[in-house]
């Protein structure tokens, strides 16, 4: 949001936020259009693939309600991938912090391209594998980190939005890991619900 600061300082309206949103999130067709130029994919299908980005309803839907911090995190992953793709490591870096600075949750994202990696996602080379390994711990030390501070100082992490997911809500945070190895189809049954 102090990205969008000096818009609003020079037009401070509603109205400016919105816009600005708007434009965060729809920039998420830049790395988007690298990333499919980097794969090679032949012109029709770059555009194509690029124009289903942005009419994607949680690209485009992200910004038909008040302004959220979300509308960060499309461009943000893509960029994260691209950097990826390029074997950029300190562009990755500095993706991935910009990642874990929208949200508490948004380590997830980070974990799940640090896993990509570390199977190999690129070509599997050792500097990928490191990456991947790296981002992984990165992402799991920040969250537990972020989670002490906001049970510290405010409400905790918003895990109550997931209980319907956790069969062992006297386990906190490993609960749901539990959950998740020992009753899949509980969960799923629970996500298309």
């Amino acid at each position: 949001f102090f990205l969008l600061l000096p818009f609003y300082k020079l037009w401070p309206r509603p109205e400016t936020l919105q816009i600005l949103q708007i434009l965060v999130a729809a920039s998420a067709l830049i790395p988007a259009f690298l990333i499919v130029r980097e794969l090679r994919l032949p012109r029709g299908w770059q555009t194509a693939l690029c124009a289903l980005l942005l009419l994607h309803p949680g690209l485009s839907g992200s910004s038909l309600y008040d302004l959220h911090e979300n509308c960060f995190l499309a461009p943000l992953i893509l960029w994260l991938l691209w950097a990826a793709l390029r074997r950029k490591w300190g562009a990755f870096s500095v993706f991935a912090l910009l990642l874990l600075g929208v949200k508490e949750d948004a380590f997830i994202y980070l974990f799940s391209v640090g896993l990509w990696l570390l199977c190999g996602g690129i070509q599997g080379a050792g500097a990928e594998r490191r990456a991947g390994f790296f981002s992984m711990l990165a992402a799991l030390v920040y969250f537990a980190a972020v989670s002490a501070w906001l049970s510290r100082g405010g409400e905790g992490v918003m895990l109550y939005r997931f209980e319907n997911i956790q069969a062992l809500p006297d386990w906190g945070l490993l609960g749901y890991a539990l959950t998740a190895f020992s009753l899949p189809g509980w969960i799923l049954e629970q996500l298309f619900m």
